[in-house]
């Protein structure tokens, strides 16, 4: 699954000619909605000032824009254009529908099975990072 992701990524920075960094930052916009470029590096695990230089580039290709942040005038928050978010859409919709498909042929029981063992292995990877940190 890991490096079936990893090649779904790979497929995505091709298609949208970008980065692997570019693209884990509009993954995290699409899905955790606006956020400053400070959070986005966190997120993403690269400086602040690495995150400004990879907003800047999004910028300029049209991917994102900055917009007033609604609680604090003097921030400035990142999201996705229309265009982008539209277009990751259509990218990753095949890919959406394809697992839908698989989860819809199992029944009520088995889909609650598979529920309880991806809550079991999520648990398991935040229990190897706190105790690693």
């Amino acid at each position: 699954m890991l490096l079936a992701s990893e090649d779904v990524e790979q497929h995505l920075v091709e298609e949208f000619r970008v980065g692997p960094n570019d693209v884990a930052a509009l993954q995290h916009l699409m899905i955790g909605g606006p956020m400053g470029p400070a959070e986005l590096a966190r997120r993403i695990h690269i400086t602040s000032a690495s995150a400004t230089v990879l907003v800047d580039r999004l910028e300029v290709a049209g991917h994102v824009e900055r917009r007033p942040d609604p609680g604090d005038r003097r921030r400035r928050t990142v999201v996705p254009t229309l265009q982008t978010a539209q277009r990751i859409h259509r990218a990753i919709l095949p890919l959406i529908e394809a697992v839908d498909g698989v989860l819809d042929a199992f029944g009520d029981e088995e889909q609650a099975v598979v529920e309880r063992y991806l809550r079991a292995v999520l648990d398991a990877y935040g229990g190897y990072l706190s105790s690693e940190i």
